[in-house]
């Protein structure tokens, strides 16, 4: 988090806006945690742990909510309810190791193939 979500000012190395004074240790510790739960889930994903997966994502989606990890828990959800989990992991493997700036697309091309494949 560079910007503050309150007033978009600089937050300074300790993570308290310089403009408007808000302390924003806890939001900063809580989305990197979030990234760290992500990368975890996907790694799961890519070892056909769906269910583990699904759990991770869950918890990263209560500490941070975005479209991405929406898509991906619906994702892993398709993959549980599916019965070729091992196929799955091949899609996950195949398609998460990729730049996270394209993170929504990235899903889209993942439930095509899923669909494909099913």
């Amino acid at each position: 988090m560079e910007r503050c979500p309150i007033c978009r000012g600089r937050l300074d190395a300790e993570a308290q806006c310089q403009r408007c004074g808000a302390e924003l240790a806890l939001a900063v510790k809580a989305r990197n945690e979030a990234k760290n739960l992500t990368s975890q889930a996907i790694k799961l994903m890519t070892d056909g742990e769906f269910i583990q997966a699904e759990h991770l994502i869950e918890q990263t989606l209560a500490l941070e909510h975005s479209q991405f990890k929406q898509q991906l828990l619906e994702f892993v959800r398709q993959c549980i309810t599916n019965d070729s989990p091992a196929h799955h992991s091949e899609i996950a493997r195949s398609h998460l190791l990729v730049d996270s700036t394209e993170k929504i697309p990235l899903l889209k091309r993942i439930s095509k193939s899923f669909r494909a494949h099913s």
